[in-house]
This record gives C-alpha cells, sequence and structure tokens, in this order.
C-alpha cells in the first residue's frame, strides 16, 4: 500500500513540473496526406524519423493552419520538426538530388540542427509556430 502511495505523489510531482506545449504549423500549401509533427528532446536523435520523443499525426489536413499540443512535457530542451507528408509514407520524400519534394519546417525557422531549433519548456504552458518551406 505504501508503495502505491509513493508512486501516486511522485507521479503528481512530475506532472507539477510538466507543461502543455501547443504547436502551430502554417503556410500549409496542400491538403494533401498528413502532417506530421515531432518533438525531439536531444541532438543525436534530431531530426531522425522514426527517432522522436514523441510525435504526433495530423490526418486529414483540413486548412491551410494547424494547431495540435503535445500534452505533459516535463520541463527540458526540445526541438520540432514538421512533415508535410503528403504521399502519407511516414517520411519526407526527396527528387533525385536529395532535395525535399514534400513540405517541412523547424522550430525557430532554422535549419535541421538541434542547437538552432532547441527552444525550452519550463513549467509555464508553452506555445511555437512553424512556417512551412
Amino acid at each position: 500500500m505504501n508503495k502505491i502511495i509513493l508512486f501516486i505523489l511522485l507521479l503528481s510531482i512530475k506532472l507539477a513540473f510538466a507543461a502543455n506545449l501547443t504547436v502551430t504549423v502554417s503556410n500549409i500549401i496542400d491538403k494533401k496526406g498528413q502532417m506530421i509533427i515531432s518533438l525531439y528532446n536531444n541532438k543525436a536523435s534530431f531530426p531522425i524519423e522514426g527517432k522522436e520523443y514523441r510525435a504526433i499525426i495530423v490526418y486529414p489536413i483540413t486548412a491551410a493552419t494547424i494547431t495540435t499540443t503535445f500534452n505533459n512535457i516535463p520541463s527540458g530542451t526540445y526541438a520540432v520538426a514538421v512533415i508535410h507528408d503528403e504521399d502519407r509514407d511516414g517520411k519526407i520524400s526527396r527528387n533525385d538530388n536529395g532535395e525535399p519534394t514534400e513540405q517541412f519546417g523547424f522550430s525557430n525557422t532554422s535549419k535541421s540542427s538541434f542547437d538552432a531549433a532547441q527552444f525550452f519548456v519550463a513549467t509555464e504552458n508553452l506555445q511555437i509556430n512553424i512556417n512551412l518551406k
């Protein structure tokens, strides 16, 4: 019984230091496919598909701007990468030269580096905006 009470207490403390992260994605040119919004919590995995801390898939896309929320994010440093996955294959498509053929974007309107895209989530809710390229 004491272990259950301790577990509940520790969980409550952890959630007390968590926040919600709301991500607004804009400049969506086409409503085909799905939007993959990936949250990363370390440099080594950013922006590797399948290595994200958490991901939200928005389907169907119904507007040129969408908003979604990651709930109960512990305090820490994060970065967001967004892919407009038009063909719904779970990854960004590229042409023969290796250039992306689907829209994408990163937090802080940065290039694909964790250091440039990173931001800090404290205990208060946070809102970020990503404009797709």
